[in-house]
């Protein structure tokens, strides 16, 4: 049989769903035309879907390094890019998409990477043409995911429309009932709330919120892990499978086997702690399997889906008059959305800074968020602070070459030496958070401003310099250190973050005495105080309930502050 009947073969096996049929049909195309774009392109699509890696990325590097068609070349850079080889992804969508940037749904892949990669020239001109997309109302054709886009797009308006179109693609479920409805809401027993995620293993969800769980009152609440991410033997799991007797995988279930799961469990409040970033299951909501549906700390943003009733936020992340940027009902506890664990272990801290490459004497500047959040307008300001502080160094994570050679040269470029630039390697948690106060003071990233790094160096005795923000994710770092009691490192704009840090860094024991008052506030704040948090979070709950089970429709309301 020809290369083109078994390629026919192939494709009518591909709508069948008749994957095996369709990889052993595109292999006999492959193996009589092996230059032929089609088959190529097919099994390393095929060999992605069946977990095989390896196949699939040599593959996609055949498409990417011989003269195919910009198409087979996407297929290849989107295949690069889910196995994490980003340096050859970018390479591989910069061949297929020429910066004059024609393929729309080709742009995000291509922003995204960009900005992983700290490559701001293509994440500029990538951004500016998804700008004006978004400006005439094109929120569809472009097919961005909303998760992406919080990291460059400072309006909630257009990131709620993002979500409400990338739902509308992947999770509206068509001809089918809920599962349950409002008027199924409980008040006469301990509220039955549901935590959803793919992240209860070691990972920073986890790390935020394992002290809720170990504080909820059982006469009040009694919770539900449900699960679908990994066992990892981790310390974190084991502390989660003490606090929480309910831990529920849903691992091998469909979406809609998985919401009959949760609905067969009486669950109240099912609360989504994935939202809409990679990995979710949020598709699980879509079946409405609880009466009330909450989206909380997962994901900064509205997720726009018809199906969560609320969104857990504070006075800050969402102020009075921003409601109109969230699908949800807004739900304001009184000093901060996000929960933290006061139980975190710091390990010994290491015997000098010699010993992680930093200067003794000099002052020492930190901002270990992720290149993503990284962009040329707080880089520039970066960059002065250095200049105007003799000496002194940027402590940043250590995230692979390519990055490290990009901030090296933006460094030069705007005269500082690269030298002054310190990479930290990725280590243990405990051991990070202990490194960590060797620093003076952490300069806060702008747009995607710290959220978990944030907490961290607070945690670890450093006080964090930020400024006021446009939308959820640019307002975290904010609403942190007013829960911290130190609203004075809030800015209004990147002037006034320049001279702020100057000032301190250039007068005598000021550091030193700012990292004392962190330590002080760190014991009496509300942002550690865990007992406080997981009241109000519980009052949150019940309110929410008491409402449904009264027939009314879920509303804006704000938690009032509690005295324990």
């Amino acid at each position: 049989m020809s290369s083109a009947k078994w390629r026919q073969r192939g494709r009518q096996a591909l709508a069948n769903g008749a994957l095996d049929e369709a990889l052993k049909a595109y292999r006999k195309a492959h193996k009589r035309d092996p230059r032929a774009e089609e088959p190529l392109a097919a099994l390393c699509h095929l060999h992605y879907l069946r977990g095989d890696s390896e196949q699939a990325l040599s593959h996609a590097r055949v498409l990417y390094t011989h003269g195919y068609a910009p198409r087979a070349k996407r297929h290849a850079g989107l295949i690069l890019i889910e196995q994490g080889q980003l340096e050859e992804a970018l390479a591989c969508l910069l061949a297929a998409q020429p910066l004059q940037l024609s393929d729309s749904r080709l742009v995000p892949h291509l922003n995204s990477t960009a900005m992983q990669l700290a490559d701001w020239t293509t994440a500029r001109q990538c951004q500016q043409y998804l700008s004006a997309c978004y400006r005439r109302g094109d929120f569809r054709r472009p097919a961005e995911n909303p998760w992406r886009s919080l990291g460059w797009c400072g309006r909630d308006d257009w990131n709620r429309q993002l979500s409400a179109d990338y739902w509308a693609r992947r999770h509206r479920v068509k001809g089918t009932p809920p599962l349950a409805t409002s008027s199924a809401c409980r008040i006469d027993r301990p509220l039955r709330v549901g935590y959803l995620s793919g992240d209860w293993r070691q990972h920073p969800n986890l790390m935020l919120s394992i002290g809720v769980f170990e504080q909820h009152d059982p006469s009040a609440i009694e919770p539900t892990i449900y699960c679908y991410s990994r066992e990892d033997g981790s310390e974190l799991r084991d502390r989660l499978r003490r606090a929480v007797p309910r831990l529920v995988s849903l691992a091998g279930l469909s979406d809609q086997e998985a919401a009959r799961r949760i609905h067969a469990d009486g669950i109240d409040v099912l609360v989504d702690r994935k939202g809409l970033t990679k990995g979710s299951r949020s598709g699980i909501l879509a079946y409405r399997p609880a009466p009330l549906q909450v989206n909380w700390l997962g994901y900064a943003g509205s997720i726009a889906s018809g199906v969560h009733d609320y969104i857990l936020a504070d006075p800050y992340v969402i102020p009075r008059g921003a409601e109109a940027g969230f699908d949800e009902a807004v739900c304001r506890l009184p000093d901060v959305y996000m929960s933290t664990d006061n139980r975190r272990r710091i390990a010994a801290p290491p015997s000098s800074r010699a010993e992680q490459g930093l200067p003794e004497h000099a002052v020492v500047f930190c901002c270990f968020n992720q290149p993503y959040k990284l962009e040329p307008v707080r880089w520039k300001t970066f960059m002065a602070i250095l200049r105007d502080v003799p000496g002194s160094v940027l402590w940043l994570l250590d995230t692979g070459a390519a990055v490290r050679a990009r901030l090296q040269i933006y460094a030069r470029h705007l005269g500082v030496e690269p030298e002054r630039l310190i990479f930290a390697e990725r280590c243990a948690n405990a051991d990070h958070l202990a490194r960590i106060d060797l620093a003076d003071l952490s300069l806060d990233t702008r747009i995607y401003t710290g959220h978990t790094t944030t907490v961290d160096a607070l945690w670890a005795g450093v006080p964090v310099l930020a400024t006021v923000g446009t939308h959820f994710a640019s307002r975290v770092s904010e609403s942190l250190l007013r829960a911290m009691a130190l609203p004075d490192l809030v800015m209004s704009d990147e002037a006034a973050f320049h001279r702020h840090a100057v000032a301190l860094a250039i007068t005598p024991g000021a550091l030193e005495q700012l990292k004392d008052r962190v330590r002080e506030n760190r014991g009496s704040a509300p942002l550690f105080d865990t007992v406080r948090f997981t009241r109000h979070l519980e009052y949150a709950y019940r309110a929410m309930v008491q409402r449904a089970a009264a027939g009314k429709p879920p509303e804006t309301f704000d938690v009032p502050r509690t005295t324990l």
